[in-house]
């Protein structure tokens, strides 16, 4: 099967983390029909599009042999941001969006 951007998805389990803190992101590459593919051997890399911001670290892409590629992402600047991937140098169309808090999350207890 053959890799389409256009169809191809950007998954991140958690969209709030705080600085200092981890989440990891996956793109599941899918082929012109929108399946997904099973395989792997692409060259996939993650980035922030803009320059203000949320700012933080990507580690290396990893290739599961299984059509998905993940990268963990380390919030290192305050705010929002976000996030593309490419693959083959191809801009994938789906984002995602980061938010990095400097202060511990608390969540409020509805009562």
């Amino acid at each position: 099967m053959r890799f389409y951007p256009a169809n191809s998805l950007l998954i991140m389990p958690v969209g709030t983390i705080q600085l200092g803190g981890t989440t990891t992101i996956v793109l599941q590459a899918r082929d012109p029909f929108g399946n997904n593919l099973t395989t792997g051997g692409l060259t996939v890399a993650f980035a922030l599009v803009n320059k203000t911001g949320a700012k933080g670290t990507f580690g290396r892409s990893k290739d599961n042999k299984n059509g998905t590629y993940t990268a963990t992402f380390t919030g290192t600047l305050d705010g929002n941001n976000t996030i593309v991937a490419t693959v083959d140098k191809l801009p994938v169309s789906a984002t995602e969006s980061i938010n990095v808090v400097g202060g511990k999350l608390t969540w409020a207890n509805p009562s």
